[in-house]
């Protein structure tokens, strides 16, 4: 065991003198170029104060809600925990409340007025003949 301590800090010692030395270049050659200084770090992004963002409108009754397209395609007549009654143009429209968003301007759907016209006239149109309102048999 005393011998292989003996030998591992020999060999210590003897390398620890070669690990300090530098290199020269051999005669004949020039020198490596010394390595370019680091660049400074970019300057920190200015930090954004979270009260000045604006904050996002969630759905409520009577709010105005914007489409995909950033339009506004109707009005929230009624709202429970499941449904989203919204008022447009062509009629009334049950989607459910996870598809009405809160947004920057009002509430916001996934659709455009024209994809939601067509659910619209879809959603009249699979209605019973005697649900209809104004209808004459």
């Amino acid at each position: 065991m005393r011998f292989a301590f003996f030998l591992t800090s020999g060999a210590l010692a003897l390398a620890a003198p070669a690990l300090a030395q530098t290199t020269t270049p051999a005669p004949g050659t020039t020198p490596a170029a010394p390595a370019a200084p680091a660049r400074p770090a970019a300057p920190a992004a200015p930090s954004v104060d979270p009260a000045a963002a604006p904050t996002p409108i969630p759905p409520s009754v009577g709010a105005t809600v914007y489409g995909a397209a950033g339009t506004p395609v109707g009005t929230i007549k009624a709202m429970d925990g499941e449904y989203v009654t919204l008022a447009t143009d062509k009629g009334e429209v049950r989607l459910p409340a996870a598809g009405v968003g809160p947004g920057l301007k009002g509430p916001v759907i996934g659709l455009t007025a024209a994809q939601l016209d067509a659910a619209v006239a879809q959603a009249q149109a699979a209605q019973p003949a005697a649900a209809k309102p104004n209808q004459r048999r």
